[in-house]
């Protein structure tokens, strides 16, 4: 009986020592992925500047301020109403803002990837 009670208790080591290389194991994997989280998170974090070149280039890319009617922010988008769309280039403005345009009757909706607000409130301090 001796001897069952040895394997019992080598039992228990072996298995308090596979739990723990277990855990060690987990624990080292959910670092190294919260590390390439964390890191790829910063490379997001580049803003494009909004300096009045920009302005002027998404100005000029939607047919000059007299082509602009009004302009609106609907979540990220931006949604311009222009009096012709077909003086607006919408491959310049493809360029510019590289997540999106979409073109419906006489209305253009960009798709910026940072700083709507912004670049709203600059276009509409250009068109006053």
């Amino acid at each position: 009986m001796n001897g069952l009670s040895d394997f019992n208790g080598s039992l228990n080591l072996w298995f308090f020592v596979v739990l723990g290389i277990v855990i060690l194991f987990f624990i080292i994997s959910m670092l190294i992925f919260l590390f390439y989280i964390i890191n790829r998170q910063k490379g997001r974090t580049n803003k494009i500047i909004i300096d009045n070149d920009y302005i002027e280039s998404i100005i000029n890319s939607l047919g000059g301020i007299p082509n602009i009617k009004k302009v609106e922010i609907e979540n990220t988008r931006l949604k311009f109403e222009l009096n012709d769309v077909e003086n607006a280039d919408l491959d310049m403005l493809n360029e510019i803002a590289s997540n999106g345009v979409f073109v419906s009757a006489n209305k253009i909706k960009v798709l910026f990837k940072y700083e709507s607000f912004k670049i709203k409130e600059a276009i509409e301090n250009k068109i006053k």
